[in-house]
C-alpha cells in the first residue's frame, strides 16, 4: 500500500468514526426525550388524579413544544448523519481497490429504510397526542360553553 491508499484508508477510518459518533449521539438524544416525555406523562397523569386542569394545560404546551423541538433535532441528527456516509462513499469510490475492499463490489447498495426514519414517526405521534391533549383539556371549557349558549338559546324560542 502506497503512502496515497494508507491517506485515503486513514480518512475514511476517521470520517467513519465521526458517522458512528453521530449515530450514537442521535439515539442518545432519542433516549433524553423518550425519558422526559414520559415523565410528563406521569405528571398529567397524576395532574388528572388531582384534578389539576391547569397543569395538565401547561404541561400539554411544554410537549408539544418538546415535540417540535424533537423532531427539528432528529432532521439535524439525519442530515449530519447522511453527510458522514456520503463523504464516507466518495472516498470509498475515488478508488477502485478501497471500493472492492470495502463493499467486496463495484456498486452500493441502495439506501433502506433507517430506524430513525421511523421514530421521526413516534416523534409525530407524541406530538399529536399532546396536541390532543391540549385540545381537549381546552375543549371542555368550551364544549360547556357552546352547551350552555345553546340551552339559553332555544329556552328563549
Amino acid at each position: 500500500m502506497d503512502k496515497l491508499d494508507k491517506d485515503k484508508l486513514e480518512i475514511l477510518k476517521l470520517v467513519a468514526d465521526l458517522a458512528e459518533r453521530e449515530t450514537d449521539r442521535t439515539w442518545r438524544r432519542t433516549g433524553t426525550m423518550l425519558t422526559v416525555n414520559a415523565g410528563l406523562l406521569v405528571l398529567v397523569t397524576v395532574a388528572i388524579e388531582k384534578k389539576v386542569p391547569v397543569i395538565v394545560l401547561f404541561v400539554g404546551i411544554f410537549g408539544i413544544i418538546l415535540s417540535i423541538l424533537w423532531h427539528k433535532i432528529a432532521v439535524m441528527s439525519k442530515f449530519y448523519e447522511k453527510r458522514w456516509h456520503k463523504n464516507m462513499e466518495a472516498i470509498i469510490k475515488s478508488d477502485d481497490t478501497l471500493k472492492q475492499w470495502v463493499t467486496g463490489r463495484n456498486d452500493f447498495r441502495p439506501e433502506k429504510r433507517s430506524a430513525t426514519g421511523y421514530f421521526r414517526i413516534v416523534i409525530k405521534l407524541t406530538g399529536l397526542f399532546w396536541c390532543a391533549l391540549v385540545l381537549y383539556i381546552l375543549g371542555w371549557p368550551l364544549l360547556r360553553l357552546m352547551h350552555f349558549l345553546f340551552e339559553k338559546l332555544t329556552r328563549g324560542f
